[in-house]
C-alpha cells in the first residue's frame, strides 16, 4: 500500500502490510479457518481505529 504522504499514514500502512503478511502466511484460501480470519482482520480493525483517532488525516 502506498500513499501521498508516507510519514503521515506510516501506521495503518503498516497495518495493511501486516494484513497481507498474515494473509499469506495463513493462505489466502484457508482464511475462513477459525484463528486464520482472526490473524488478518486484528491489523485491519487496528488501521480502523486508528483512522478513527486521526480524524485530520
Amino acid at each position: 500500500m502506498k500513499a501521498k504522504d508516507p510519514v503521515l499514514y506510516a501506521v495503518p500502512i503498516g497495518f495493511v502490510d501486516e494484513a497481507d503478511r498474515q494473509a499469506d502466511h495463513y493462505g489466502r484460501d484457508s482464511l475462513g479457518a477459525k484463528g486464520n480470519q482472526l490473524a488478518v482482520s486484528l491489523p485491519l480493525q487496528r488501521m480502523e481505529n486508528w483512522f478513527a483517532a486521526h480524524p485530520e488525516a
